[in-house]
């Protein structure tokens, strides 16, 4: 027999902030409730439980509350739509006649310890769910403890029986509580003892075995610190362990009832909240009839406009509508039939491989997320069982954000470019690249031999600490020595650029070699395949402004600063017969903000192709456009680039090496020569702290929860990001456009030219030398023209033989 007890605040909890923003057609909220109910139906199709329930905490004090009046006391109140959709599940499992736990005076948590002990009693498995690690206290041999945790785009549950808890942390469950006694607990606003973490409670409790034992010998007990406190706050830890304990002596019994999932009551619900691809699945839990689930599968493909879920297994098989199959692969991949993928991108590599193309994609669940909630990790709920439910949900969410463009014309298509961009790979020179890493480690020696001399010692340059030992304790560098030791003085860049002394800059010297020769050539070299090319991927759903990334390796990210990391650009190669095309938006950002902020001196600039740099220079220093200084022309610079990401006096200060109030003044004259641009700025932080987001140009939303925030320095950044994610966030959209136009121009006319990579403003193509002229303007046009702006869009168009060449 097997007794299952959810722990309900828990879920519906990590359902509210998981799902994306759902809502009833009564307008009611209902992300809460539909995550809920898609982690409640799993675990019953995993577990297969005789008997089940959910408990929940009541707002009533509680027991703890009378020994300690702040229990608690610290947690911020619940948010408004989570509180909300509470009452909303309960009604639902009622309707379900699933048994509802909860008793005033005692917290759930109470509850489920009494429950779990009692059915173990009995002779059943018990399991107990909750992502609350308190409850790992209440793991035995027959009690298990499952916790789910999210990991990148899955949730994965960390299972905990006795044995795990001692391999895991170090103390039985029943010494934990012990632990979190000493430790405290700042969500629970449980004291603990000062000065003791996590670390040193659990090195105590393993050796003393109790709070009393440990008390008992505290004179022995080490660091010092920790025994002098526990000596001092023995009453503290004698209440933090009353409060930390779980009650399993609670007035509450299992019920034992089968729950008749299904009603008729609960359908109606169901179908009133607006989840009706729910329903569908919601059924087959109390149906057995194999043509029942028949009829309710092909009600499921009704619902969904006909269409399959699809997924591509790692062994090549292929996954729709919950079965696997290989007799179906002819019909199932024709153009007619309309597919919803959970990862486009990977499925179209892997039928790639086997000759199979994947069209009439409708949907596909992560990128739907990814537009639907930009900043939010996705839940659990995406995955192939439950395609359908978040196909219509994040369907329905995206018209209603008004995001459609976004979703079906620029993310689903790019999809299709990137995974061609993946498989096709970059040439390299391997020869070049020995070649160069052989140069970087015979300059890395001479940078070392130069440092261990003005060191007067050899040590470990790769090592901060070490590093700050050197220049800080021997060598005496720096203002702060005497006031703080070594170890907690910067070695970063900034740090050492204000020490006057040539073994700062030698440092930093190598560590650009260092990485070059680390991260670069070997890193570049490790990963070219047996084909001579690279192959990175490129991560369509990690940055919220939209940006592409790119991994293993990361080719947007090498240094073009310095000849040195723009020599690397060397190694790219195309292949015989063809030749490189690099394209590159020039001042996309300042021209999107001149849009964006309606600046007519700004707008005027860029369509008159006056240098924006020097016009502001003139503007700020109110000195004549010819007479601008490269100086003054520098900072200004750093001003433009600096106002599109909101920088402070401070900032600018460090980046142009000039007096916090001299940078200030430079600010205050750049938004008194472009009032429209401290307006725009200004209502656009305005605006997001009341939405609770940005758009960009084509409406895609960035979510911005730190505007919000009671903490000023996070606050602070989030009005940063405000500022910026629809300046970075457009241009992002702007190469994506252009990037899916150009790859549908290339297929249109069926040319071998095609795209390689894209870093940021700029797309780098292989072009077949015939093509030259065709690509050159298909490129240029697309780019220039992906939208229609008060300002022209200006593209920089090169050819090369290398990346180097072409740039």
């Amino acid at each position: 027999k097997k007794f299952m007890i959810i722990d309900g605040n828990n879920l519906i909890n990590r359902a509210f902030y998981a799902m994306p923003t759902l809502n009833a057609p009564s307008g009611e909220p209902t992300n809460a409730v539909y995550g809920f109910l898609n982690m409640l139906f799993k675990l019953l199709e995993d577990e297969n439980a005789d008997f089940f329930g959910v408990a929940f905490d009541l707002r009533a004090p509680t027991f703890r509350h009378k020994m300690f009046e702040q229990y608690k006391a610290t947690r911020s109140p619940m948010m408004p739509d989570l509180a909300r959709q509470i009452p909303m599940t309960k009604n639902l499992l009622k309707l379900m006649n699933i048994p509802i736990y909860q008793l005033e005076g005692y917290e759930a948590d109470d509850l489920i310890g009494t429950l779990a002990a009692k059915a173990e009693s009995e002779g059943f498995d018990v399991v107990v769910v909750s992502g609350d690690k308190d409850l790992l206290q209440c793991a035995t041999e027959k009690v298990k403890i499952r916790v789910p945790k999210t990991k990148g785009s899955k949730t994965v549950n960390e299972i905990y029986y006795a044995v795990d808890v001692l391999d895991s942390i170090g103390v039985t469950p029943e010494q934990f509580v012990h632990v979190k006694a000493l430790m405290g607990d700042s969500s629970d606003n449980i004291p603990g003892v000062p000065g003791i973490g996590e670390k040193t409670a659990v090195k105590i409790i393993s050796q003393y075995k109790t709070i009393e034992n440990a008390i008992n010998h505290v004179d022995e007990i080490k660091p010092k610190k920790a025994s002098q406190n526990l000596k001092q706050f023995e009453e503290q830890a004698r209440l933090s362990y009353d409060l930390a304990k779980i009650n399993t002596d609670s007035p509450v019994d299992i019920i034992r009832e089968k729950a008749e999932i299904y009603t008729k009551e609960a359908y109606a619900e169901i179908e009133r909240l607006g989840f009706k691809t729910l329903s569908s699945q919601f059924k087959k839990f109390s149906i057995t009839d194999s043509k029942q689930i028949t009829e309710i599968t092909q009600e499921m493909i009704t619902e969904c406009c006909g269409a399959f879920t699809c997924s591509v297994t790692e062994k090549g098989a292929v996954v729709f509508d919950g079965k696997v199959t290989e007799e179906k692969e002819d019909s199932f991949f024709s153009s007619d039939i309309k597919k919803i993928t959970i990862d486009l991108k990977n499925d179209i590599k892997k039928l790639n491989e086997r000759d199979i193309a994947l069209n009439n994609v409708v949907f596909d669940t992560t990128l739907g997320f990814y537009v639907a909630n930009a900043g939010k990790t996705p839940s659990e709920t995406l995955n192939l069982e439950t395609a359908f439910a978040m196909y219509s949900q994040l369907k329905n969410t995206i018209q209603e954000q008004e995001q459609n463009f976004i979703y079906y014309d620029v993310e689903l298509p790019l999809a299709y470019v990137l995974a061609d961009m993946e498989m096709y790979g970059i040439k390299v020179d391997t020869a070049e690249i020995e070649k160069y890493a052989h140069s970087l480690d015979k300059k890395i020696s001479e940078l070392s031999e130069k440092i261990y001399q003005m060191a007067g010692e050899t040590f470990n340059i790769n090592s901060p600490k070490q590093v700050g030992e050197v220049i800080y304790d021997k060598m005496k560098l720096g203002t702060n020595i005497g006031k703080k030791k070594a170890k907690t003085l910067s070695t970063n860049a900034d740090a050492l650029l204000k020490l006057e002394h040539p073994i700062a800059k030698t440092i930093l010297d190598y560590r650009l070699h260092a990485k070059l020769k680390s991260t670069y050539a070997d890193g570049v070299l490790a990963t070219a395949k047996k084909d001579g090319r690279v192959h990175s991927t490129f991560i369509q759903t990690a940055a919220a402004t939209g940006r592409i990334s790119s991994i293993e390796p990361n080719l947007q990210n090498i240094p073009i600063k310095t000849e040195l990391g723009r020599n690397f650009r060397k190694v790219f190669i195309p292949e015989d017969g063809f030749v490189f095309l690099d394209a590159d938006y020039s001042q996309i950002e300042l021209r999107i903000l001149a849009c964006l902020s309606g600046d007519k001196t700004l707008i005027t600039a860029f369509n008159d192709n006056i240098d924006i740099h020097t016009l502001t220079a003139s503007q700020v220093f109110r000195v004549p456009f010819s007479e601008v200084t490269s100086d003054q022309r520098r900072y200004a610079k750093a001003v433009n680039f600096g106002i599109v990401y909101g920088i402070s006096a401070f900032s600018l200060a460090e980046d142009i090496g000039t007096t916090v109030k001299e940078a200030d003044k430079y600010i205050s004259g750049y938004f008194e020569k472009y009032p429209d641009v401290k307006i725009y700025l200004d209502e656009t932080v305005k605006n997001a702290r009341e939405k609770g987001y940005t758009e960009t140009i084509f409406g895609r939303r960035r979510y911005i929860p730190e505007l919000l925030a009671g903490n000023f320095n996070t606050r602070s950044a989030g009005e940063r990001i405000a500022m910026n994610s629809p300046i970075q966030g457009s241009a992002a959209d702007i190469i994506k456009v252009a990037m899916v136009r150009i790859y549908s121009s290339i297929k249109r006319e069926n040319l071998r030219s095609r795209l390689l990579l894209q870093v940021h403003d700029e797309l780098l193509l292989e072009v077949f030398e015939p093509e030259k002229e065709i690509i050159m303007q298909i490129v240029k046009s697309e780019m220039e023209n992906a939208v229609k702006l008060p300002v022209k869009l200006d593209v920089d168009v090169h050819f090369g033989k290398t990346w180097f060449d072409a740039k």
